[in-house]
């Protein structure tokens, strides 16, 4: 019988220590800016940063902005997805290290980082 340990994922030291990666961090953690509403599967929702959620990815940025680059919807809708992988891509994106369950686990969320296009993690999982 394979027993597994979790493990800890962090991206590499030249993304976290970067000045701009390190004011990302501080918009995850500011509640008065979370001004989206994230739909997820099995009807979970989590509020996030507008903001911090477009400078991830320019496709949440196309879903929430229209293509124009105003806020015109103030809800994401990703209801195929996992909330736990979620929270991890944008703790990840933040520079905040993630546990992970399994290899499995950092499979599916190179997958998710992959089809948001979330740059700041597609190169380092795959490494």
């Amino acid at each position: 019988m394979l027993h597994f340990q979790s493990f800890e994922f962090v991206l590499t030291r030249k993304y976290t220590e970067h000045y701009l990666c390190k004011q990302l961090n501080s918009l995850m953690n500011e509640d008065l800016l979370k001004d989206v509403t994230v739909r997820l599967g099995n009807q979970q929702s989590a509020m996030a940063s507008g903001f911090l959620l477009c400078m991830l990815s320019h496709v949440w940025r196309t879903k929430l902005c229209g293509g124009v680059g105003a806020y015109e919807a103030q809800v994401l809708n990703m209801d195929e997805e996992n909330a736990n992988l979620f929270s991890k891509i944008v703790a990840l994106g933040c520079g905040e290290p993630v546990t992970m369950g399994s290899w499995l686990e950092l499979t599916e969320l190179a997958g998710m980082a992959d089809q948001y296009q979330v740059k700041s993690i597609e190169a380092d999982v795959m490494e």
